[in-house]
């Protein structure tokens, strides 16, 4: 069966997949080389998802242009044969030798937009990729490889994020329009827009089809199984579109400045670390995380610059001159004990917005 005749017989899942396949039918009528780079605005790709022989695991990598855990997958490059694009680019991005699809048609296709990015020193523009996702399976127990020409880098970036416990299903009477939520799952901020009149057992005209059958369809039925049917949905946006939610599946997003003084006091201590601190908690947290990982070998000694072939001098702790050429090594002693170590008269001017001055009398006596 060619691409096309694959891409026909394809049945939607939803009315976001039948629109993908209606336009990826109407690019193929419309360019030649919709099978190579060369074209631009936009061209071909193959993903799959890897699962374990009994269905309970997928097989991910991370994705460094959009920083994220992905599917496997890659460009056709001129071959039609998308089945035969995704279990290459399977075995050559996890090391697999034994991969096979559980099922030869299409599993599912979705146009995907691609952000203009850097590749081995070369700007990529913005353009689509037309992707066809196929289901592969593979024995778990395989030894995995990192493909090592896909720049991944192993460093460390610090930082803190706040989630608040309970999701939006038990906080409906506190969020309003416009306030963020956010998919916990996927990682992904919408705003927020009503409770939808409809129950996600209902169908919608957002989907034409309920939430459930959504998922259900997608062979992720484990998301709606435990839910209530009688459960109403949530209307989001993103990009001006609206989506019907589940809401057990939303969190209101924490916003640093809006919480409370007395929880603030109690992160401080881990937020506002010290250069020192927060640069030995980050190696403490890689080390950690390099040592117990299967899949790298890691040497401490590599994190060691005067291994990698610099040399390192020890500075000794600098000494400032006070007051009568009294030296201290505090600034926080030095000062009040000795004073300047010269003495200068400052000429200072100051620039004052004319709208503050309500009062000019009163900034008159403190100038």
């Amino acid at each position: 069966m060619n691409l096309r005749k694959e891409i026909e017989s394809y049945l939607p899942y939803n009315c976001e997949e039948e629109k993908d396949k209606e336009i990826m039918l109407k690019y193929m009528d419309t360019f030649d080389d919709v099978l190579t780079r060369n074209n631009e605005i936009g061209h071909f790709t193959s993903s799959c998802w890897i699962v374990n022989k009994e269905k309970t695991k997928v097989l991910m990598v991370y994705h460094n242009i959009y920083d994220s855990w992905s599917w496997t997958g890659g460009h056709a490059d001129g071959d039609s044969n998308l089945l035969h694009v995704s279990l290459k680019e399977a075995k050559e991005e996890t090391g697999l030798k034994n991969v096979e699809p559980l099922n030869e048609n299409i599993f599912s296709l979705e146009i995907i937009g691609v952000d203009g990015h850097m590749k081995k020193g070369q700007y990529v523009s913005s353009h689509m990729h037309l992707n066809i996702t196929y289901l592969l399976c593979a024995d778990e127990s395989q030894t995995l490889h990192i493909k090592e020409d896909e720049n991944i880098i192993v460093g460390f970036d610090l930082s803190h994020s706040y989630d608040y416990i309970n999701t939006l299903a038990e906080e409906l009477n506190i969020v309003g329009p416009g306030d963020k939520v956010k998919d916990y799952y996927n990682h992904i901020v919408y705003e927020f827009v009503s409770v939808a009149e409809f129950s996600i057992s209902d169908v919608n005209e957002y989907m034409q089809c309920s939430i459930i059958d959504y998922y259900k369809n997608k062979n992720q039925s484990y998301i709606v199984d435990k839910l209530n049917p009688k459960t109403k949905a949530v209307l989001v946006s993103k990009n001006k579109n609206i989506f019907p939610y589940i809401p057990n599946r939303l969190k209101r997003v924490c916003d640093y400045g809006n919480l409370e003084s007395r929880i603030l006091k109690e992160c401080s201590e881990h937020t506002k670390l010290s250069a020192h601190k927060k640069m030995k908690l980050s190696i403490d947290i890689t080390e950690d995380v390099l040592v117990n990982s299967q899949y790298t070998k890691f040497n401490k000694k590599n994190m060691l610059i005067e291994n990698l072939g610099y040399k390192k001098h020890t500075l000794p702790k600098p000494r400032f001159i006070f007051g009568n050429s009294k030296k201290h090594s505090s600034i926080l002693y030095g000062l009040p004990q000795n004073g300047c170590y010269e003495n200068r008269e400052v000429n200072i001017r100051y620039f004052i917005d004319p709208n503050i001055l309500k009062n000019k009398s009163k900034y008159d006596k403190m100038l």
